[in-house]
């Protein structure tokens, strides 16, 4: 849960930013904290793909185990 809040804190930070203004000089003197913002929320949904890329069924891993044994049997 706090993964998840830390990326709704940052999508609202960057929707608040834009919320003011849109220029070209404020969206300058406020880069480094859009940037900062937009590249956290990049890596984690990188981390959110990789969980889900990455997670592993209980009956995928036991059914994985169940034949590397009879194998072994054998």
């Amino acid at each position: 849960m706090f993964f998840l809040f830390a990326c709704l804190g940052n999508i609202t930070y960057v929707v608040s930013i834009l919320s003011v203004a849109t220029g070209p000089r404020y969206l300058l003197v406020n880069s480094s904290w859009l940037a900062g913002s937009l590249g956290t929320l990049c890596e984690d949904f990188t981390i959110f793909a990789q969980f889900f890329i990455y997670k592993c069924d209980e009956s995928d891993s036991e059914s994985s185990f169940d034949d590397s044994e009879d194998q072994i049997e054998v």
